[in-house]
């Protein structure tokens, strides 16, 4: 039967009163403070009638929280990572990535009731303290920071959010409390609570497709997966079974074997960009293309790679050494309507000379050269001493490039440096043919009607289809080589040729 209303925050705030030290507000301010971070480093994924659509879920979930001291909001960031998570005070984010593993509404509302939970029992109290920032990553940051302030903030901010506290790790013990009141609070809803196993399963499956690519936080970083996780939610939606809701979209039941997908929830993802948006440029192993903007760049093999709204770049793999290049913003109007340094790269970097020299700070480089026929300016400067007695040198260069003028910022021992110089060599102009051959895929949904093409291992035989059999497998909750009913909805990945916005 339907837990009462009451039962989901009652049970919270008996279960975590004790051993918290801040109380609500504390939840309220550092998530108010940190969502506009959050935003501005993924951005919102442009799709009205879907953002309403996973609100209204989540606002029917919330309904059941007449205590709550928090006020949600559901949003859905445009990255491709799968993940979902919660910020204190509220704040409950799903990402593009994750939505091609949802087959149901059912599954939809676990995953909100999961993170709902974990903000309503004020988990980020607890944890807050755990993620520190590596000395590398930070020292850039806090020295630029000095000279510059908003160009210490760029340079800080990604690696913050990407990194940062409110995406480590939940304990163990969370999980499995956030799983448990996540299934009470979906089914005091009228959902089904054996849509969480379900979706841990597909979540298992999925994981295998990912482990061996370079990412940002995912799913199965903040959110640990254990055999033993899906036990349990399978033991408590047997204990939660009950008759089904009229709103909820799939048949209530304990069997490990999912029900068909809900056709009409999946046509609310069709069309979706599965993997990177090349509107926001995306990498090709070290590479880095925008074809939107006709430039490319190459990181260091091996580095792993970081591609937000508010920069693109990389972090060696031990972390000794970063380069970012923050957003260009393209001028409004003309070079003199942006300002005197919207192509004058010398003009960019005075302020950060001139607070140098204030502060005696010297340059070890400090020139004008020209870089595919345009100016730029390069600056470098030591900015303190690491651990091992190295010296941690910054490194900026400012390039105009079409109708933008981008920075590099690079920051390494000595000893790397040359990787910098290599970086800025092969920052230029995108070549056509790899323009060309750029292509973005998209999530389609198609239904069985051929009893030769009724398998997933059928179906990703078929032309433009970019995804791999498990891929697909995970996402339509079934096995390659099953057969699939006629008519039955089929979650498929297209590759289609990227147009170049005019």
């Amino acid at each position: 039967m339907a837990l009462p209303r009451y039962f989901v925050s009652v049970a919270a705030a008996l279960v975590f009163a004790a051993g918290c030290s801040t109380g609500p507000e504390w939840d309220r301010r550092v998530g108010d403070e940190n969502a506009p971070k959050l935003l501005a480093a993924f951005g919102q994924l442009s799709n009205p009638e879907l953002t309403a659509y996973v609100d209204s879920v989540g606002r029917r979930l919330t309904e059941q929280l007449p205590d709550s001291p928090f006020d949600y909001r559901f949003t859905l960031l445009d990255t491709e990572t799968p993940n979902a998570f919660a910020l204190p005070g509220g704040h409950i984010y799903v990402t593009r990535g994750l939505l091609p593993l949802l087959n149901s509404e059912d599954e939809l509302a676990a995953v909100l009731a999961h993170e709902i939970i974990h903000s309503e029992s004020r988990h980020a109290a607890h944890q807050h303290d755990r993620a520190i920032l590596p000395s590398v990553l930070s020292a850039p940051g806090r020295m630029l920071g000095r000279v510059v302030p908003e160009a210490g903030t760029i340079l800080a901010s990604p690696w913050q959010v990407a990194g940062g506290a409110f995406l480590a790790a939940h304990s163990r013990e969370h999980e499995h409390q956030a799983d448990r009141l996540g299934q009470n609070l979906s089914a005091a809803a009228g959902y089904d609570p054996a849509a969480m196993p379900r979706f841990l399963t597909q979540l298992a499956a999925h994981q295998a497709t990912l482990v061996s690519n370079p990412r940002s936080p995912t799913l199965f970083d903040t959110h640990p997966l254990t055999p033993r996780r899906i036990a349990l939610t399978r033991q408590n939606a047997a204990a939660l079974a009950g008759p089904p809701s009229t709103r909820s979209t799939a048949t209530r039941t304990t069997d490990p074997a999912p029900p068909p997908p809900d056709p009409a929830f999946l046509d609310r993802l069709n069309g979706i960009v599965v993997g990177p948006d090349p509107a926001r440029g995306l990498f090709r192993g070290p590479r880095f293309l925008h074809p939107d903007q006709r430039f490319a760049v190459t990181l260091p093999a091996g580095w792993r790679p970081l591609n937000t709204r508010q920069a693109f770049g990389g972090v060696a793999p031990d972390g000794g050494a970063l380069v970012l290049f923050p957003t260009a913003a393209a001028p409004e109007s003309s070079p003199s309507a942006a300002g005197p340094s919207a192509f004058d790269p010398t003009a960019a970097a005075q302020p950060l000379i001139d607070a140098l020299n204030k502060q005696e700070i010297p340059l070890l480089i400090n020139t004008v050269t020209t870089h595919h026929g345009r100016p730029r300016h390069h600056l470098r400067f030591a900015a303190g001493t690491l651990d091992d007695g190295q010296t941690l040198v910054l490194d900026l260069l400012w390039t105009v490039h079409g109708d933008r003028l981008y920075t590099q910022i690079g920051a390494a021992p000595r000893d790397r440096l040359p990787l910098l110089d290599a970086v800025a060599a092969s920052f230029g102009p995108l070549p056509r043919d790899e323009s060309d051959r750029i292509t973005v895929r998209r999530l389609r949904t198609v239904r069985v009607s051929d009893e030769a093409v009724n398998t997933l291992r059928a179906f990703a035989g078929l032309p433009g289809i970019a995804a791999s059999v498990e891929e697909l497998a995970a996402y339509n909750a079934t096995t390659p080589e099953t057969s699939l009913a006629p008519d039955r909805p089929v979650k498929l990945v297209f590759t289609e040729p990227y147009r170049v916005a005019p």
